[in-house]
């Protein structure tokens, strides 16, 4: 079995991909990424996920009207891991947690304009580094932490 700490360093060592780079300039900070796939950290089906990415979009649309939402995805340094998320801005850390806990989310990412964290869906800081990645680039999270490239 994979420790906690394994896991928070695996979700730190993620690179995000914006699908619309363009609004990533229109974020206000902090923003968080937040996924409905794969509940409580269990591996679930193509299906499974779709539905719940898909509900988590709808809910986030209609709790939070006036955020900015867009698609984002995360992968993993060597690549072998991907999952579909969405990029809030808006809404406060408390309305995070309380959807990352409905949604059965084990953490989120909060982006501030200095670095990303991890945060448990307790409200725990998991993890903090000022990693700031994305797919603008070729470098893979750990090139980019060890340059201070930002996002």
């Amino acid at each position: 079995m994979t420790s906690t700490v394994t896991i928070w360093q695996k979700f730190a060592a993620s690179k995000l991909c914006w699908k619309d780079k363009q609004i990533k300039s229109q974020f206000n900070y902090p923003a968080y990424v937040i996924t409905g796939c794969n509940p409580h950290g269990k591996l679930a089906s193509h299906k499974h996920n779709c539905l719940h990415h898909n509900l988590l979009h709808g809910y986030l649309r209609s709790e939070f009207p006036d955020a900015i939402i867009t698609e984002v995805v995360g992968y993993s340094v060597n690549e072998d891991w991907e999952e579909v998320s969405w990029a809030i801005s808006g809404p406060a850390i408390n309305d995070i947690i309380l959807v990352a806990q409905l949604f059965r989310q084990l953490a989120f990412f909060k982006i501030n304009d200095c670095c990303l964290e991890v945060i448990d869906a307790n409200d725990n800081v998991a993890v903090s580094t000022i990693l700031r990645s994305s797919c603008d680039s070729e470098d893979t999270a750990v090139a980019a932490a060890q340059a201070g490239e930002s996002w």
